[in-house]
């Protein structure tokens, strides 16, 4: 809906980076309201995108919350340009991550700083979803390309033209909004606080050198580990889901409370229509009040008083979506994108790695019976049963000794692999369960939380709204 902070740039020409002289714009973030006990006295001068120092080893610390001996931040934003090799240049949004070692604590951690794209913090959060297959992965803020498409397809789907007219042509203009830029840091700053504070993510090796690493090295760590491949075979189960598995409740929860925020958001853009009606009503106010002298003074009087109408219900949206509403959809886009479809294909490839372990055996097992009995395999459910059938037609006792010396011995190696996939399903199912446990608690608390908030918003919104129409029809009587 905003700045183009992704990596990708969906509409031109591979890119290349601007040299490091090409003028940025500098954003910094707002701090009062993130206060901290941590030491940040005095850091170092900023002089570099990335900071030489030695990234921190996690396994070198007892302690299972690593959140206690640091802290890490991100205080400011840079909106800088590349250039493609068509030469168009496209804006992008860099954010810098600092971590700051806690004080008074002998701790190995050191004051580091390092740029980031927001492409950045997606392949990090793939990397974590693909190489843990029991926690679930706090979210980053959708994409710009995905905001985009979900903002012209509602439009499309608005009754009020003039209100899918404002729509598109608001998203564009919005793509370096200062407040949009400024929600997207404080949610990236919550995604890296949340994986500092869970146990499993904040001890892993790559995580930290995304805090602290270098960007060449640390982008080359996660390609050479391997976790696209897992990653792509998560992907292949799509919506599928188990009916009996501890995830198909959720999923009934995630879909009631994603048609809930399509409902407000629905009403929100009916809002920021009616926000711009009022904006006109006040422009022909102050034009009426030059050609009017007979009410000149009431209309004077009156254009200030619907301008602080329009600053209270800009301040009562804004107010909305960065807090209550935000809470929300961070709610369901969790359920949706790190449980249903992180933890849960991680769940449904186990469980289809045992069902066809299983059914590797049963195939040897029905083969070695057959041969033992002087059979013909009949088991055509595989290329491997079909050759099994071929060889029994033809072959000599001789052979057929060898083949049973080697389905033995192929009974045994499945055997164990049944046995350990079947293992592997059950602790996975089992880790599961209880992460999914504790999620409940949490999604219940933010729920109530977060609805109670949007109530007390609203009526906060009402009440001071009514009291300043009441102003302006006591102006105009």
């Amino acid at each position: 809906m905003f700045a183009s902070d992704d990596d990708d740039n969906f509409f031109s020409a591979p890119k290349t980076t601007t040299p490091s002289n090409e003028p940025t714009t500098k954003i910094k973030a707002k701090t009062a309201e993130e206060p901290s006990s941590f030491n940040s006295s005095s850091p170092p001068k900023k002089t570099q995108i990335y900071s030489k120092i030695e990234v921190f080893d996690p396994q070198s610390h007892s302690d299972s919350d690593l959140s206690k001996i640091c802290s890490v931040k991100i205080p400011e934003t840079e909106i800088r340009t590349e250039t493609n090799l068509t030469g168009k240049t496209s804006p992008y949004v860099v954010y810098l991550i600092e971590v700051h070692p806690a004080e008074n604590m002998d701790v190995k951690i050191k004051y580091s700083t390092a740029w980031r794209r927001f492409s950045d913090f997606d392949l990090i959060r793939s990397f974590l979803l693909a190489t843990h297959p029991s926690t679930i992965v706090p979210v980053v803020p959708s994409k710009t390309m995905q905001l985009m498409q979900k903002s012209i397809k509602r439009s499309l789907l608005q009754p009020n033209k003039q209100s899918a007219d404002d729509r598109i042509e608001n998203f564009s203009n919005k793509l370096k909004d200062p407040e949009f830029i400024e929600s997207r840091r404080l949610q990236l700053q919550r995604f890296l606080n949340k994986c500092l504070e869970n146990e499993k993510l904040s001890r892993n090796k790559e995580f930290w050198e995304f805090l602290q690493g270098h960007q060449d090295y640390w982008k080359t760590t996660l390609t050479n580990s391997g976790y696209e491949h897992k990653l792509n075979a998560m992907k292949k189960h799509g919506d599928e889901t188990d009916k009996n598995g501890p995830f198909e409740k959720l999923k009934e929860k995630e879909f009631a409370l994603k048609e809930v925020l399509v409902a407000y958001n629905d009403k929100s853009m009916s809002e920021f229509s009616m926000m711009n009606v009022y904006s006109n009503y006040k422009r022909v106010i102050e034009n009426l009040s030059e050609i009017q002298p007979a009410i000149r003074k009431e209309l004077a009087m009156t254009a200030p008083v619907m301008d602080l109408f329009l600053q209270q219900s800009r301040k009562a949206q804004l107010a909305e979506n960065n807090g209550p509403l935000s809470d929300l959809t961070e709610l369901e886009r969790t359920m949706r994108k790190s449980i249903r479809e992180g933890i849960g294909h991680h769940y449904l490839t186990a469980q289809h790695e045992a069902i066809f372990a299983e059914k590797r055996l049963s195939e040897t097992k029905n083969e070695r019976a057959e041969l033992q009995h002087g059979g013909i395999p009949t088991n055509l459910s595989s290329l491997r049963g079909l050759g099994s059938m071929m060889k029994a037609a033809f072959e000599s006792n001789i052979e057929r000794e060898s083949r049973s010396n080697k389905l033995e011995r192929r009974e045994n190696l499945e055997s164990q692999l049944a046995i350990k996939t079947s293992a592997d399903f059950q602790a996975l199912k089992s880790a599961c369960t209880t992460e999914l446990a504790n999620f409940e608690e949490y999604r219940k608390s933010t729920i109530k939380s977060s609805i109670t908030s949007l109530i007390r918003h609203r009526l906060e919104y009402l009440k001071s709204t009514n009291q300043t129409w009441q102003e302006i029809q006591d102006i105009m009587q």
